[in-house]
């Protein structure tokens, strides 16, 4: 095993602890930040490779970034977002299909 994947080994299997680490502290912002950190980090290897390598320009990473966004400021505005987190929109949508 050469260096760079000894390297890149021992980084995939620190993210890998780190929601069990704060798990244990107590501590569940650091994977909420670590959540947002590797979405980016997928959005901006994606927007690197299709105007890297690709040489196509595109304005959809940025257009669905925004709506996304803009969907979620909207629902944590009119207090969605608690309902999903404590799964009450599933209950209630289950209840809907029923009747």
């Amino acid at each position: 095993m050469n260096r760079r994947t000894a390297i890149l080994l021992a980084g995939f299997l620190l993210l890998a602890a780190v929601p069990s680490i704060a798990a244990l502290l107590g501590q569940p912002f650091y994977v909420d930040l670590l959540r947002r950190v590797m979405i980016f980090a997928i959005a901006a290897l994606s927007l690197n490779l299709i105007l890297g390598y690709g040489g196509m320009v595109s304005f959809g990473h940025a257009a669905y970034l925004g709506v996304g966004a803009y969907a979620v400021g909207v629902l944590a505005t009119t207090g969605y977002t608690t309902a999903i987190c404590n799964g009450r929109s599933r209950s209630r949508r289950r209840r809907w299909l029923r009747s």
